[in-house]
């Protein structure tokens, strides 16, 4: 019986081997950083977004679009701290 079941083992065996040598995998630090990295990445968006709404708020003629434009910058603000504060809450 072992005689017959042993080719199968070593093949599993050499599977197991190749796989784990052609698959990367990532540790939960790697992991950690990159997702670190992606949300920084999408807060320095907003803070783009922030950037435009301040020089569109000292452009603004009307108290209309003094309004728009403290609410444009007001969310983009808080949508980079939460994005920022995703991390936090791991």
């Amino acid at each position: 019986m072992a005689k017959a079941v042993f080719p199968f083992l070593a093949e599993i065996d050499r599977q197991v081997i190749a796989a784990r040598s052609s698959i990367p995998a990532l540790t939960p630090a790697q992991i950690a950083e990159m997702l670190a990295g992606e949300r920084e990445r999408c807060a320095k968006e907003c803070d783009e977004k922030v950037a435009f709404a301040n020089h569109e708020l000292k452009a603004s003629d009307t108290h209309e679009e003094t309004r728009y434009w403290i609410g444009e910058h007001c969310a983009a603000t808080f949508c980079a701290d939460a994005i920022r504060g995703l991390g936090d809450k791991v």
